[in-house]
């Protein structure tokens, strides 16, 4: 008869969607991992908030590295946030956002002047405090 190694819970997870993607990132890592309650909160994601969520269940050996990699995988999705986050450089105002242009102005001037349209800026965000536009 076999004997299963024990397990040691790591994690607490609410989404289904985010205890998929670490339990991804610990395979890539090659460390095994089971999910524990994924089906009740997957079918119904109120049972999280009562059961205690998705645990991320790994091996008593390997829960130190576990949790190495778990700190890596939010480390890297916070720095991916920021990498998204414009800030203007004249201000340093985070609230900016993209202006959207119609495709048919930037189509309308390629027909027209050709690669000469290169030369114009085509401003992509907007700074609504100081009102700086940039690419």
């Amino acid at each position: 008869m076999q004997e299963q190694a024990e397990t040691v819970v790591i994690q607490s997870i609410a989404l289904h969607e985010e205890a998929v993607m670490l339990q991804m990132h610990l395979q890539a890592h090659e460390i095994r991992s089971e999910l524990e309650g994924e089906y009740a909160v997957g079918n119904d994601p109120v049972l999280g908030n009562i059961n205690g969520g998705i645990r991320l269940k790994v091996q008593v050996e390997d829960a130190d590295e576990a949790r190495a990699c778990i700190q890596e995988f939010y480390q890297a999705r916070k720095e991916e946030e920021l990498r998204k986050k414009k800030i203007c450089p004249t201000c340093g105002e985070e609230e900016c956002f993209v202006l959207e242009q119609p495709t048919w102005h930037t189509l309308l001037s390629i027909l027209t002047l050709g690669l000469f349209a290169s030369l114009f800026p085509f401003y992509r965000y907007h700074c609504p405090e100081c009102e700086h536009r940039w690419n």
